[in-house]
């Protein structure tokens, strides 16, 4: 989704993939609150998350 986000051209892609990405994002925090950041994190790297996060927050915030 991220890459997604960050190569298209099209605004509605990018608004699906924002929709998507935020699901994504929840079910994470819950997994993370379930069974804690240690063990979510043997499966993600959630620092490399935060990078590619970060990198795409001006194109995640806009409005269509």
């Amino acid at each position: 989704m991220i890459v997604s986000i960050k190569n298209t051209k099209y605004p509605a892609v990018r608004v699906r993939d924002r929709k998507f990405l935020f699901q994504i994002l929840d079910l994470l925090s819950q997994a993370i609150q379930q069974f804690g950041k240690t063990y979510v994190q043997t499966f993600i790297d959630l620092n490399n998350l935060k990078e590619k996060m970060i990198a795409i927050q001006n194109l995640i915030s806009e409005e269509v």
